[in-house]
């Protein structure tokens, strides 16, 4: 017989098949009717949190901004005891998405600011891609001066060693036009040779 824990992990299973899918309503409907309040009704909190994490994602996905922001909010407060920079600098980058999708670019500075630091601290597969994230929105607001802080950043070098070839590509296309922009060429041309 399957226990309740398994029979969790492969409804968390398949609704990251639904999202990999993009097939969020899915997703949405397996979160709110069963995966949530199952693990609510078990008191089982950091998987609770991270479920809310995806549930806030696919609701962004679906452009329910005002719930997927108070969802990875509570989420985010919901984890404070696990001390998890990793889910904690997804829910963040999360809540930037959103402010951005409701044109509030000054918001989503400030989550994408506490985002990075903890996707770096934490090493996480989902780094590099926050940080590709926040630069594109410094790149956008022109703030090269603290795109380069991040860009030199030292542990930024091996997560892209194991960052996935786009992102990596990504990550070098950036950070050569925020060298280029703050007048060092030698190593913009470095990046964008990578």
């Amino acid at each position: 017989p399957v226990t309740i824990g398994q029979l969790m992990v492969i409804k968390q299973k398949l609704t990251n098949n639904y999202i990999d899918l993009e097939n969020y309503s899915f997703a949405k409907a397996l979160l709110e009717n069963e995966i949530l309040p199952e693990l609510k009704a078990s008191n089982d909190q950091l998987n609770y949190n991270t479920s809310l994490i995806t549930y806030g994602q696919v609701l962004y996905h679906l452009k329910i901004y005002d719930k997927a922001t108070s969802t990875l909010k509570a989420a985010i407060e919901g984890l404070r005891p696990f001390n998890n920079e990793h889910l904690t600098a997804f829910a963040y980058a999360f809540l930037g998405k959103a402010a951005l999708a409701t044109k509030r670019p000054i918001e989503a500075l400030h989550f994408f600011n506490l985002a990075t630091p903890l996707a770096l601290e934490s090493r996480s597969d989902q780094a590099t891609y926050i940080v590709n994230q926040h630069l594109e929105l410094l790149i956008t607001q022109r703030n090269y001066s603290y795109a380069q802080e991040i860009v030199n950043d030292p542990r930024l070098e091996k997560l892209l060693t194991t960052a996935e070839l786009p992102i990596q590509a990504k990550y070098y296309r950036l950070a050569g036009e925020i060298l280029l922009a703050t007048r060092n060429n030698e190593r913009a041309l470095e990046a964008i040779k990578r």
